[in-house]
């Protein structure tokens, strides 16, 4: 399950690659390791090539989610979030977002570095700045350059 537009609950489809048990092994909403111990060796691969992805496309078509946007946030995120934070829930999430894509040159985030650049992302987005996402996801993705 995760937070839409103006906290609607959907199911996210997405390409299991992480270990059931994984959620016992987070630290918290953000757990980045660089060897990350929860991903399967097929997960591996799904990452570096974004097809674990492919089955939220379905989410776009049903109107929960867009292309770009925020990162769809887990119920759990949500129930933490400052007054502020819950701006962020003013636009649908997206498969692909803005930190996913500027934030790339930081190996890793925490959860508040995340949550502040959706919200820039709130404050700057456009059809134009969507596009140039939306363009760099596809060379990422080409180069297999994996996300968290």
């Amino acid at each position: 399950m995760r937070v839409g537009l103006n906290g609607k609950l959907f199911g996210y489809l997405k390409f299991r690659t992480m270990r059931v048990e994984a959620t016992e092994l987070s630290t918290g909403p953000v757990f980045q390791l660089d060897s990350d111990p929860r991903i399967t060796r097929l997960g591996v691969f799904l990452r570096r090539t974004s097809i674990d992805e492919l089955p939220a496309l379905f989410n776009v078509i049903s109107g929960d989610m867009s292309i770009v946007g925020p990162r769809a946030a887990l119920p759990l995120e949500v129930e933490h979030y400052s007054e502020k934070q819950r701006k962020r829930l003013e636009l649908k999430p997206g498969l692909t977002g803005y930190w996913q894509v500027f934030g790339r040159e930081k190996e890793k985030f925490t959860f508040d570095e995340m949550i502040a650049m959706d919200l820039e992302y709130l404050d700057k987005h456009s059809l134009l700045l969507d596009l140039k996402i939306l363009a760099c996801t596809v060379v990422m993705a080409l180069r297999s350059r994996s996300a968290y």
